[in-house]
Formats: structure tokens, C-alpha cells, sequence
């Protein structure tokens, strides 16, 4: 699409590679793998994500303490919005309505799914377990909870896109070298809080009561791992807007997976915020299909013109095979890199 003063969006420049700085064709390699990250800049990279992901959970968890469940699964949606905005502005996202419209369907059916779980809990009170045991909030406590779900929400978005930026494909990073500095600096940079809360009685420290708490840490830790491992490869083969959008997907199978267990039953609103979630998820998913097919389409159709701009009939067989090999210097979509 031109652009004003006839620049295309879409502008690629080569240059002929010197004779000296030819060797073999099959030794140029010009893949996402070329610039891996070293030792030391993982390690930089595992103390940002470290420090965002400690911030985004935090206040997803602390939430709860003045705030509903419900509100708190509604606002944590929320991310997906502030993922695709951060996605747009740092240029590994394209905006499109179409994306838009799905995470406010995905939201629509978090509601709708929450819905369902708030009437399930008032309608499973037994004398043992009256519904008014749950605690009450004041509208200032309530607003605060709001505030810190939603913040949350907002640094989840940040440092889900931050770390496609900083990392681009999977195959420039060690995810096991990753996720070992990540677990270091979880251990050796947050334990002092637990003493500060401690002693200023804001949370006191305590063992698990009992072996079956311990079992239950112990099972939540390796599912962690392997959800996280799933999360940023999955992330790095997408975006980051198809993976939070994805995430979405744990709210309506959880919720049925505890029917299961309860044996109780579904109303009408969980079916349709769960049918509206999925439908998201695919929409969105297919949108960055269509984004992806016009990238690639259109770099390769820059490609066959500089390719075609060089080649001259009157030259030989080698001096052919050696002008097809150029240096990419950049390829820019709409002032983002692509490779």
C-alpha cells in the first residue's frame, strides 16, 4: 500500500555480497537463530520477567483479600486488551477490529461464565456450609481489590508482550537456562519479603499444617512449570494475544471440571460464556493466520523483484548463483522488523 512521498509499506533493500565475503552458499544461514542470546543477557532477561511475573501474580492473588472471586476472573481477563495494546504499540502485534471484537466476546463470556459460578455457589449452602460465610466488602475494599486485579491484569499484558519482543523465537534462548535464572532469582530476591511481612504482621509465616498441604504444594509446583513451559513456547510459535486468549480457556474448563467433581449442574449462562470463549479463541487465532499470510506474501513478492531487479541474462552460470546471494539489511513492515 503506498504511503505519501510513493514509499511502499513494505520496503526491502539487498546488497551484493563481496567476493571476499563469499564462501559457500550453504554456510549463510539467515535465520531467527543467528542472534542467541548469551549467558548474560538471559540472565538480565529471567531478572525483568522475574520481576514483572512476581508484580502480575501478586496482585492477582492479593486482590482477593477485598475483592469477589468473580470480580477478580472478570478483571484478570481484561489482559488480553492490554496485550494486544502493548502488542500493537512495540510492533509484534497487528491491530485489527476483528481481534478487538473477539477479546470483548471472550470478556462477555468470562462474565457470563462467572455468572454461573457465583449462582452455584448460592445455591450449594448447606447448614454446614452457609453461603453468608463468605466475607463481606466494603465499596472502598471493593474498589481497591478491583484496582489491584486490574492492575495485575495490565502488568501481565506488559511483560507477556515484552518478552516476545526481547526474545522473538524460541530458538535464541535456552528456555531451561531461563526458567533455572527465573527460579534463582524468585529465591534469592523474594524471601527477604517474607520476613518484612512477618514482623509487621501483615502475613504471618507458617509451615503447612498437615502432609496432604504439602502434597498440594508440591503437585501446584510442577504443574507451574509445565503450564509455564507450555505457555512461553506457545507464545513464541504465536502471540502473545492467541496465548492470553488462550489462557481464557482454563476459566469455563475449570468451572466444568469442578462440576464433575461436585456433581452439580450446569445453567444456561456457563454453556454460553464457555461457547463464546471457544468461539473467540478461534477467531482471534485465524485473524493472526491472516496477518501472517500478508506478511509472508508480501516479503516474498519484494524478494522476487530484488532478485529479478539483479539478474542480468548476458552473465554465467557462477556469477548467477553468486548474485542470488545478498545481504538482507532490513525488511520493514509498516516500521517494525519482520526478520
Amino acid at each position: 500500500m503506498p504511503l505519501r512521498g510513493g514509499k511502499s509499506r513494505l520496503d526491502t533493500r539487498y546488497t551484493r555480497l563481496d567476493d571476499d565475503e563469499y564462501d559457500d552458499e550453504d554456510e549463510i544461514d539467515d535465520g531467527p537463530g543467528d542472534d542467541k542470546l548469551s549467558t548474560k543477557e538471559t540472565m538480565r532477561l529471567s531478572a525483568q520477567f522475574c520481576l514483572l511475573w512476581f508484580v502480575a501474580n501478586w496482585f492477582a492473588g492479593a486482590c482477593l483479600e477485598y475483592t469477589s472471586v468473580a470480580s477478580t476472573t472478570i478483571l484478570s481477563a481484561t489482559s488480553s486488551i492490554f496485550t494486544l495494546i502493548f502488542g500493537a504499540l512495540y510492533q509484534v502485534e497487528r491491530f485489527s477490529w476483528a481481534k478487538l471484537a473477539s477479546i470483548i466476546v471472550s470478556l462477555s463470556g468470562v462474565v457470563l461464565i462467572s455468572k454461573a459460578d457465583a449462582s452455584k455457589g448460592d445455591g450449594a449452602s448447606t447448614p454446614e456450609t452457609p453461603s453468608n460465610t463468605t466475607k463481606s466488602h466494603s465499596a472502598a475494599e471493593t474498589l481497591l481489590g478491583d484496582g489491584m486485579a486490574l492492575f495485575g491484569a495490565l502488568v501481565y499484558g506488559l511483560y507477556t508482550v515484552l518478552l516476545k519482543v526481547r526474545i522473538g523465537h524460541e530458538s535464541r534462548v535456552s528456555m531451561q537456562l531461563f526458567f533455572g535464572f527465573v527460579g534463582l532469582f524468585n529465591f534469592v530476591c523474594l524471601w527477604p519479603g517474607l520476613i518484612i511481612l512477618h514482623f509487621t504482621g501483615y502475613e504471618k509465616f507458617e509451615l503447612p499444617p498437615t502432609n496432604g498441604v504439602y502434597w498440594i504444594l508440591f503437585i501446584n509446583c510442577c504443574i507451574t512449570v509445565v503450564s509455564d513451559f507450555c505457555w512461553v513456547f506457545a507464545m513464541m510459535y504465536t502471540t502473545p494475544v492467541i496465548v492470553t486468549v488462550g489462557l481464557s480457556l482454563s476459566i469455563p474448563m475449570a468451572l466444568f471440571g469442578d462440576v464433575l467433581i461436585s456433581s452439580l449442574k450446569l445453567s444456561w449462562s456457563y454453556w454460553i460464556g464457555a461457547g463464546l470463549v471457544f468461539g473467540a479463541f478461534f477467531v482471534v487465532n485465524n485473524s493472526v493466520k491472516d496477518d501472517e499470510l500478508l506478511e509472508v506474501s508480501g516479503v516474498a513478492a519484494a524478494a522476487g523483484a530484488g532478485s529479478a531487479a539483479v539478474m542480468d541474462p548476458e552473465e554465467s552460470d557462477e556469477d548467477r548463483r553468486r548474485s542470488r546471494v545478498f545481504e538482507r539489511e532490513t525488511t520493514v513492515y509498516g516500521g517494525g522488523r519482520i526478520f
